[in-house]
C-alpha cells in the first residue's frame, strides 16, 4: 500500500515501476571531478481514479538537491548549439505564439520559470515588451544573459513568486511542475506572477503517452509527479481554482493554457492519436508495463547482439541521462559498444559513472575509430537521422525508447 494519490486522495493504486536501490548519478564527468554516487528506490504508482503516477516514498531533500546540481553540470545550451534541443522546445514556441497572438493585441510581459538558457524567451522576444528568465542554475543563466534575457538566478518559491505578483501577462513553466513536492501550491505561486486576463502555460511529460510507448527513463527521473491530462485538470480546478482553457499534445508531453477566469475553450489539438486520456486504456497500460517493457528489451538486445556478432563498430549518440542510465537500467553489455557520440563540444573526453570505460567523442572522432552501427539514446531521433545523412555516413540505428531499427547511407 502506497501513501494516497496526491491528487485525489484515492488509496487503491497500481505498481507502474519499482527499481530497488537505483543509480541515480547518470550524468557525464570530467577527468579528476569529484562526483556524487548515491542510491534509492525507485517505485512508482498509478491512481486508477485521476490517471495520476507518483514516486513513493518519496527522497529526502539532500538528495533531491544533489541531483538537481548534478544535472546543471551536464546541461546543454539550446541556445549555444542549435541542435537536438532544438525539436523539443520549437512545438512548445509555436503554441505559446498562437496563443499570445489569439489573446492579446500588443505586445507582452512574459516570464519563465526553470527555462535554462531561456531558449524559449528567446524565440518570442519579437512578441515581449519585457521578459524574466528565473532560472537557478548558474551556467544556463550565464548563457540567458549572455543572449540580453534578464534572469532572476534563484530557486522559485513564494518569496519569490511575491516579489513579482501581478506583473506578467504570460507565465510559461516547462517541465518543472513534475519535480515539486506540493504542485499546488506551485502553480498557486505561478499564478500570483499572472496580471488580470493573463495566462499560465504548464507543459510537462504526458503520463499515458508513457505508459504506451514505454518511455521508462522518463519514469525514473526524480519526478515526483507524472501528470496525465485529467490528473492536472483536476489538480488546477478543484486545489487551484484556475480554468483550463486549451490542451494540445506535443512530441514530448502535454501542454495546457490556464486562466484565473472564464474564457472560451478552444479545441484541443491533439497530435498524437496516442494520447488518449481513458481510463480502460491507460490501466490497461499501466498493469501491462512490465511484461512490455521487457519484451521491447530483449528485442533490443537482440539487435545490438547481432550487430557485435557481425562485427559492426556500435556507438551510443546521447551523452544525455538516458545514455548515462543505459547500463545500469538496460544490462547491456561494456564490451559491444565504442563509445558515446555528443554534439556538445563541451561534453567530449567526459566519461559517465556507469560506463567509465566508454568515452564521449565528437562525432568526427567517433568516425576515425570505425563507425557502423548507431544506438540512439536521445528522444530526437529524427534529427539524429538527418545529422548522420549530413554526415556522409551509412549506419544501422536503433533507437532505445522504442527499439525501431533504421539504415542510413547507400
Amino acid at each position: 500500500m502506497s501513501e494516497p494519490c496526491p491528487v485525489c486522495a484515492n488509496t487503491e493504486t497500481h505498481l507502474i515501476w519499482s527499481k530497488p536501490n537505483f543509480e541515480m548519478y547518470q550524468f557525464p564527468f570530467a577527468d579528476g571531478q569529484e562526483i556524487s554516487s548515491y542510491r534509492m528506490d525507485q517505485t512508482i504508482h498509478f491512481c486508477g481514479q485521476c490517471h495520476h503516477g507518483y514516486l513513493w516514498p518519496t527522497p529526502d531533500d539532500s538528495t533531491l538537491s544533489t541531483f538537481y546540481e548534478s544535472g546543471y553540470s551536464g546541461y546543454t545550451s539550446t541556445l549555444q548549439t542549435k541542435g537536438l534541443g532544438a525539436s523539443m522546445n520549437d512545438p512548445a514556441c509555436d503554441y505559446i505564439q498562437a496563443e499570445i497572438e489569439q489573446r492579446f493585441s500588443r505586445k507582452v510581459r512574459m516570464a519563465e520559470i526553470g527555462g535554462n538558457d531561456g531558449y524559449v524567451l528567446a524565440q518570442l522576444a519579437h512578441l515581449a515588451e519585457d521578459r524574466l528568465l528565473i532560472e537557478p542554475g548558474e551556467s544556463a543563466a550565464a548563457i540567458a544573459r549572455h543572449h540580453d534575457i534578464p534572469v532572476l538566478e534563484a530557486f522559485f518559491n513564494q518569496e519569490v513568486a511575491d516579489s513579482q505578483a501581478g506583473k506578467f501577462d504570460i507565465v510559461i513553466c516547462r517541465y518543472v511542475i513534475e519535480h515539486v513536492r506540493d504542485p499546488a501550491a506551485f502553480v498557486d505561486q505561478l499564478a500570483t506572477m499572472l496580471a488580470p486576463g493573463g495566462i499560465l502555460v504548464l507543459e510537462q511529460p504526458d503520463l499515458p503517452k508513457i505508459l504506451d510507448a514505454l518511455l521508462v527513463r522518463v519514469l525514473i527521473l526524480i519526478h515526483l509527479n507524472h501528470f496525465s491530462p485529467s490528473s492536472l485538470n483536476r489538480l488546477v480546478t478543484e486545489k487551484c481554482g484556475l480554468k483550463t482553457s486549451r490542451t494540445a499534445f506535443l512530441p514530448s508531453g502535454f501542454i495546457v493554457s490556464l486562466t484565473q477566469e472564464d474564457s472560451p475553450s478552444a479545441a484541443t489539438n491533439s497530435g498524437d492519436p496516442r494520447a488518449i486520456d481513458a481510463e480502460p486504456v491507460i490501466l490497461a497500460n499501466a498493469e501491462s508495463f512490465y511484461q512490455r517493457l521487457e519484451a521491447q528489451n530483449s528485442k533490443l538486445s537482440k539487435i545490438i547482439s547481432r550487430w557485435h556478432a557481425d562485427g559492426k563498430q556500435i556507438w551510443v549518440w546521447g551523452a544525455g541521462t538516458a545514455g548515462g542510465e543505459l547500463f545500469n537500467l538496460y544490462g547491456l553489455p561494456f564490451d559491444r559498444f565504442r563509445g558515446y557520440i555528443d554534439s556538445d563540444p563541451g561534453k567530449v573526453g567526459m566519461r559517465f559513472t556507469g560506463a567509465p570505460q566508454l568515452p564521449i567523442c565528437s562525432p568526427t572522432d567517433a568516425q576515425d575509430k570505425g563507425l557502423d552501427a548507431v544506438l540512439v539514446a536521445t528522444f530526437s531521433v529524427g534529427e539524429v537521422l538527418n545529422t548522420i545523412h549530413e554526415l556522409g555516413w551509412e549506419a544501422d540505428v536503433v533507437a532505445l525508447h522504442n527499439a525501431e531499427t533504421y539504415h542510413v547511407g547507400r
